[in-house]
């Protein structure tokens, strides 16, 4: 059986992380799913919100100069 791995992150009583998911620096407001074998990093997840199976969020940054 795989555990999500949750660190440093606030998520509602209400929200759900599937297994093999890794949240760091997150907050997650209510009523929110995240899939299997996320990473989530640095992000805040609003409300009524689906994240899919294997999605990574907040895992690089992007230099934006170049828009």
């Amino acid at each position: 059986m795989r555990m999500s791995a949750i660190k440093n992150s606030s998520i509602h009583k209400t929200s759900k992380i599937e297994s093999g998911s890794t949240v760091v620096n997150a907050t997650m407001d209510r009523y929110s799913f995240c899939g299997y074998n996320c990473k989530l990093l640095n992000v805040k997840v609003g409300a009524f919100c689906s994240i899919a199976d294997n999605v990574i969020i907040g895992g690089a940054q992007h230099p934006m100069e170049w828009v």
